[in-house]
Order: structure tokens, then C-alpha cells, then sequence
């Protein structure tokens, strides 16, 4: 009879606590300065040695959170200090720990650096709205008053009442333009997003090569593990993640898990990459959920605003009021931008519906069955689960749109700022275009 603490069914989902998240606006990522984008950004991490400073390494693991198993885990789980395991572990640190690590920062280095473009895309095009509605609206003002006034010239008219500053806010339009058309220069250059899951896609796939090398899963089931594992890794690294050519013939793994191994790593499997996994799964899908229903009310309160706004207008006419009538779509068209960026509802149905698949996927029938054989089907289960999510990486890579061209750049702001033949013509000699 197998032993209580090596059959999944003995091992629940996380505690409720674990999943907490509070819907509040302090935690509206707009108000929440750990979802902002960094504008310098956090350096890489330098890992101790793992053969020359073992201790060291292992705390470091642990306090990076990265879901990989130490010696004192191993330790506390009561695996023996001549187990396979200690070995495997060991070999782990020097061959793919780093390497993780290196793909790991990088995808969080440039997700930051995406989000951070679309930051500044859409409040530079916010300012350049803004800007350019002051334009106007002081230089209709500045005509009428002039055509009304007989005493002074135009040029002297004070406030808002002034060609000069109707200049002024041109020419900041046609700056925020040109900004924009450096950062969409930029990012056609450094191409993050791209970059983004091609590193993210690269770090998930490590982090599955990590346990089926630990659990001694094919293609690590045999004399060649070793052999295996390096050739995986460089091709994860290099061209995306393929199986090495193994002879159907080399003799199977040897030393094998022991029951207790496996039990010891059931337990560990479940904690580190089981319910770590469902705790990031659910916590995100109840964030994102959050922060596309605070997105769509914002987006339905602007308008509501504006008709109010204007309706006080008609009755106490004041140009500065219709001003901000004018200018607050654009603000609704910001929150708009945000949710198409996020995409937090495909991001939030996709993660609950993985949270779902690992509650199915550890439920294993563990009948009649070692614990060996109970590692292997409950890894199987597992890893095909967060395969459909890793594969998201993948695919959306195949969905990013074409490069932003400034000739693209230059028609949208001519369709937002109503812009006249001589501004277009200015700004497309600064750009350098003929």
C-alpha cells in the first residue's frame, strides 16, 4: 500500500489565503507603482557558484523565488545524502540554472521596456491631442477677438486671446509628434515584444527541462541524461527547444528513484511547481479581472462626464469648460489603449482556465501504483497542463503586428490634430522625409 504522503490526492489546493487579492483602486495598476514600467530598470542577477560556494547558491535560489529545488529542501524532505537526487541537483545548478536565470531577467527586462514604450506612445499622443485642441481653440479665439476689436492689434490681446500662444501649442503638437516618431523608431529597432516571448517562451521551457531531468523523464530516462540535457538547453537558448537524437538502444537511467525518492520528490513537485503555479495563476486572473472591469468603467464614465459637463456649459457658457469637453475623449481613448495593450480578459480567461487544468492534472489514479510510477503520471499530467500556456508565447509571437512606419505616424497625426497642409509639410522635413 502506498504511502500517505506519496499519492496526489493527499495534496489540496493552496489555501484560499494564498489567492487573496483586494479589489481596490490602490490596486488599480494606474495607482500601483509596482505595474509600472521601470525606467531603469533592475540589473541582472549574478548567482554565487553552485559548486564553489553551495550554501550561498541555494539561498540565493530561494530567496529569487524561481521554483528550482535546493540541498536543505532535499534535506528537509528526508532524502538520503547518497540519493540520485543530490547528484541530479547538482548537475541542474551547472548546467541550466544560469541559463534560466539569463532568459528569465531578460524577459522581464524586456516586458518592461515594451509596456514602457506603450506608456510613452499613448500619453505623448494624449499630450500631442491636447496640445493641438489648445491650438485651435486659441486661435479661433484669438480671430474672433481680433474681428471684434478695433482698438488693438491682434497681437496684442491678452491670454488666451493671442496668436502667439495658438503658435506656442502648435508647436508643441508638432513636437509630441516628432517624439513619437523617435520612440516608434526605437522600438521598430529593438523590437521588444518580439524579444519579450521569445525570452519568456525560452525561460518556461527551462523550467520544464529542470523537472523532467529531476524526475527522470524522457528524454532524461536513459545513460545519455547528461549528454541530453546540455544539448537541450543550447538549442532552447539558440533556436528553440528540440529533442537530441538518442539511440532507441542506450540502456535506461541508472541509479533509479527509490520509493522514498519519489515520494520525497512528489512532495516537492507539488510544492514548488504545483502550487506555486496555481497561487501565480489564480492571484493574476483575479487581478486582471479586476483591472479590465475598473478599465471598462472608466471608459463608460468619460462620456457619461462629458455629456454632463456639456450640459452645464449651455448654461454657463465658459470656454474653458469646452475645452476640457473636447479634450476628455482622449482621456477615454487612454484607458481604451491600456486595455488593448494588457489584454487583461484573454490574459485573465487564459490563466483560470490553466489554474483549472492543474486542479484536473494533479488528480492522478493512483491505484495499484508505486510511488515512481505516481511521479512520473502526475509530471506527465502536469507539464502537458503548463504546455498550453508556455505554448501562448509561441504563437503569439506569430501575432505581433508589422512595424509602425513614420509615414503611418504621420497620417495618424494628421487625422488627430486636424493639422493643415503647412504643419504636415514642417513636420515631414524634421522627420527627414520628402
Amino acid at each position: 500500500m502506498n504511502s500517505p504522503t506519496a499519492t496526489p490526492q493527499f495534496f489540496p489546493d493552496p489555501p484560499e489565503s494564498k489567492y487573496t487579492f483586494e479589489r481596490s483602486l490602490r490596486k488599480y495598476f494606474l495607482f500601483n507603482p509596482k505595474r509600472w514600467p521601470k525606467i531603469r530598470y533592475a540589473p541582472k542577477p549574478q548567482p554565487p557558484d553552485p559548486d564553489g560556494q553551495p550554501e550561498e547558491f541555494d539561498k540565493f535560489i530561494a530567496e529569487k523565488r524561481y521554483g528550482f529545488v535546493t540541498r536543505l529542501m532535499l534535506a528537509k524532505a528526508g532524502v538520503p545524502a547518497g540519493s540520485v537526487v543530490y547528484e541530479d541537483v547538482k548537475v541542474l545548478n551547472r548546467v541550466l540554472v544560469r541559463p534560466f536565470i539569463d532568459e528569465d531577467f531578460n524577459a522581464g527586462f524586456w516586458q518592461n521596456q515594451y509596456f514602457l514604450f506603450q506608456w510613452l506612445f499613448a500619453l505623448f499622443a494624449l499630450f500631442a491631442t491636447i496640445f493641438a485642441v489648445l491650438a485651435t481653440a486659441t486661435a479661433v479665439a484669438s480671430a474672433t477677438a481680433a474681428s471684434l476689436t478695433t482698438t488693438l492689434p491682434a497681437n496684442a490681446l491678452p491670454g488666451i486671446f493671442n496668436y502667439k500662444l495658438a503658435g506656442f501649442f502648435g508647436t508643441l503638437t508638432t513636437i509630441m509628434a516628432v517624439i513619437v516618431t523617435i520612440l516608434v523608431s526605437a522600438y521598430n529597432r529593438d523590437r521588444p515584444q518580439r524579444t519579450w516571448y521569445e525570452k519568456r517562451r525560452n525561460a518556461e521551457s527551462l523550467r520544464k527541462q529542470y523537472y523532467l531531468y529531476l524526475m527522470h523523464m524522457p528524454p532524461y530516462d536513459n545513460q545519455r541524461h547528461a549528454f541530453a540535457l546540455q544539448m537541450i538547453v543550447a538549442r532552447i537558448q539558440h533556436s528553440g527547444e528540440q529533442k537530441p537524437d538518442i539511440r532507441a538502444d542506450t540502456p535506461p537511467r541508472a541509479p533509479a528513484h527509490t520509493d522514498a525518492d519519489s515520494a520525497a520528490l512528489l512532495t516537492l513537485y507539488n510544492d514548488l511547481r504545483v502550487q506555486e503555479q496555481m497561487v501565480y495563476y489564480k492571484q493574476r486572473s483575479r487581478e486582471y479581472d479586476f483591472n479590465a472591469d475598473v478599465t471598462f468603467s472608466l471608459t463608460l464614465a468619460v462620456p457619461l462626464a462629458v455629456t454632463l459637463i456639456a450640459g452645464f456649459n449651455i448654461a454657463y457658457t465658459n470656454p474653458f469648460v469646452a475645452l476640457v469637453i473636447v479634450i476628455m475623449p482622449s482621456i477615454g481613448a487612454l484607458f481604451a489603449t491600456f486595455q488593448r495593450v494588457y489584454d487583461w480578459e484573454k490574459q485573465q480567461t487564459l490563466y483560470q482556465k490553466t489554474f483549472e487544468g492543474l486542479q484536473e492534472a494533479k488528480i492522478i489514479d493512483y491505484a495499484d501504483k508505486k510511488p515512481p510510477e505516481i511521479l512520473r503520471a502526475l509530471v506527465d499530467a502536469v507539464e502537458n497542463e503548463l504546455a498550453k500556456e508556455s505554448d501562448q508565447w509561441g504563437a503569439a509571437l506569430n501575432e505581433i503586428a508589422t512595424e509602425i512606419s513614420a509615414e503611418q505616424i504621420i497620417d495618424a497625426f494628421k487625422k488627430k490634430t486636424s493639422a493643415t497642409e503647412d504643419e504636415v509639410r514642417q513636420l515631414r522635413q524634421q522627420l527627414g522625409l520628402k
